[in-house]
């Protein structure tokens, strides 16, 4: 028949539900059918666990609250919303069958999808109104309703006086995208009114004012890409470990570089400047001048305390990676100082989910990386159980970059203990995380320890087979740089070699090529910092524990830096 289609497909029963599956397009997603009270219902492709997900984010206040105003728009003995939120809120999983065998009868079920988007309109209404006087940008949005709904009413002079409180708040915590905002409807005003009563002079300020707030969001967002683009590149290249890397990461920042010292700097723009510098230096492997960034912006949080107060993510960043490089360069007490800054401002407050998913992911990792670092097995081993029950409270919250990393500190933690197939369950973790395929330094140094576990356990067969692979991953990504080259001859010659001082000589070797590199050139001895090879070389050596060469080697170095 001309114009028609013909569609093929099989129906698939659960629980009297449906599904449609299209055969014509086997890659497509199901249709969900429902038959419930003679009737057919057409649900969502996939069930939808938002309202489900946001109930279980409430905390007590927030849910107490929701109920609060829910009550006032009780129709009849109960409300139908707070039933339905109730009974979604003590479920240990989303089970939308059960919800409709439980409210079996019910009006609400005929057009649950409907029910369902407003009930969870409500919630996010409630939270508006919870923390509409906690946050600067809903009052300030708030400022901006009421002076249009008293424009629209023609009480313009009260209007005005709106516009000018917000004013007043958008340039005390630097919003210049809601200065904007104010100034086009200043401009609205004035051409309501009649431009006889508006002075040349305010005409004149609204138009220099809206060019200088352009101008500094156009700034702004020159910034924020030159910051992405070099996020972008760290997380997936890594650090800069050869001339290319350099002009890449030079090509980078040189369209903002010139322009700092003509720029008038307002806090966001001071904030990222710093930033966008102290990841350049760190990239480049210049860690003094990284750690002189960080301090400038450690100074402008504690002298600006509105601004630590409205993006404290932004301060625990700036310090944990302080922490880091401080330790790194040898400075141990001002490591631990920050490390305790660190502390107080995650304890002073007061943690809603993505703070509390943020100190989770920055605190522990720097707390994983200083116990490694100063070879305290015992105090790192005692993280571990919280890294997990971190993992199991957030998920895929975290971000994955930072829960490879953890991962991989875990990993190094196990094999430190001797405890290798505990280390390959974490490296694991790592291998099997697909959104992590572009981020080429954790999975490098994964594989590199994934070969050092399979030295440790003595398993010849399986260690040349992972060899290859390895070899095939890193020649795919031009990623054989000094110490990873260095790195996969040293296991070649071991993986053909059985003669025991054959293999003595080849550690030998392979530590003089690392000693070597750690004092000629820095940006590939920060390789070293994930895995501590010369220690692991000294602890082949002399049969010694690993943690204790990791430790002598520590100290040593705080010594030499102090």
């Amino acid at each position: 028949m001309k114009g028609s289609v013909r569609v093929l497909f099989y129906f698939h029963s659960i629980n009297n539900q449906y599904s449609l599956h299209f055969i014509s397009d086997p890659c497509s997603d199901p249709l969900y059918i429902r038959y419930q009270n003679n009737k057919i219902l057409i649900l969502a492709s996939k069930v939808n666990n938002a309202l489900y997900d946001l109930i279980q984010s409430l905390s007590k206040s927030e849910k107490r609250y929701f109920k609060v105003l829910s009550s006032r728009h009780t129709i009849g003995e109960e409300n139908t919303y707070v039933r339905l939120f109730d009974y979604i809120d003590q479920m240990s999983h989303y089970d939308e069958d059960q919800l409709f065998r439980d409210f079996n009868g019910e009006a609400f079920l005929n057009r649950f999808s409907i029910t369902k988007k407003r009930l969870y309109d409500n919630i996010l209404n409630a939270l508006d109104a919870y923390y509409s006087d906690q946050s600067e940008n809903a009052q300030l949005f708030k400022m901006l309703h009421a002076s249009e709904i008293l424009f629209n009413k023609s009480l313009y002079d009260q209007a005005r006086r709106q516009l000018i409180s917000a004013e007043k708040l958008a340039k005390k915590s630097s919003n210049e995208f809601l200065l904007v905002l104010i100034n086009e409807q200043k401009k609205r005003l004035i051409e309501t009114v009649g431009y006889a009563t508006t002075e040349l002079s305010e005409i004149e300020e609204i138009v220099k004012t809206t060019d200088e707030v352009l101008s500094q969001v156009a700034f702004y967002n020159k910034l924020w890409n030159v910051k992405s683009e070099l996020f972008k590149r760290l997380l997936t290249k890594g650090l800069a470990r050869s001339k290319q890397d350099i002009e890449a990461y030079e090509a980078i920042c040189s369209p903002v570089f010139d322009e700092f010292k003509i720029q008038s700097l307002n806090n966001n723009v001071v904030y990222l400047i710093n930033h966008i510098r102290s990841i350049y230096h760190y990239a480049l492997g210049e860690l003094d001048q990284s750690l002189y960034y960080l301090r400038k912006n450690i100074e402008f949080y504690t002298s600006n305390t509105e601004f630590q107060k409205r993006e404290p993510e932004k301060y625990i960043s700036v310090l944990t990676n302080a922490v880091y490089i401080a330790d790194r360069l040898g400075k141990h007490t001002e490591a631990l100082k920050l490390l305790g800054a660190l502390k107080r401002v995650a304890l002073e407050q007061e943690l809603n989910e993505n703070l509390r998913i943020k100190v989770f992911s920055t605190y522990q990792s720097i707390q994983l990386s200083l116990e490694l670092r100063m070879g305290n097995l015992i105090g790192a081993e005692k993280l571990i159980p919280e890294i997990e029950n971190g993992f199991s409270e957030f998920g895929d919250k975290i971000n994955p970059t930072r829960k490879a990393f953890l991962a991989y500190k875990v990993a190094v933690i196990h094999l430190t203990a001797g405890k290798y197939s505990e280390s390959m369950k974490w490296l694991n973790k790592i291998f099997n995380e697909l959104s992590l395929d572009s981020n080429e330094d954790i999975i490098a140094y994964a594989h590199l320890l994934e070969l050092i576990i399979y030295i440790e356990q003595g398993k010849e067969e399986l260690l040349k087979y992972k060899l290859k692979n390895t070899e095939r991953y890193f020649k795919k990504r031009q990623r054989l740089y000094t110490t990873e080259k260095i790195m996969i001859d040293f296991i070649q010659s071991w993986s053909k070699s059985e003669d025991h001082f054959d293999r003595i000589d080849l550690i030998d070797k392979l530590s003089s090529s690392l000693k070597e590199i750690d004092i000629n050139n820095p940006r590939e001895s920060l390789v070293m910092d994930y895995f501590d090879l010369i220690s692991w070389c000294e602890s082949k050596k002399n049969g010694r524990l690993l943690s204790d060469c990791i430790r002598e080697r520590y100290n040593a170095h705080v010594r030499n830096a102090s």
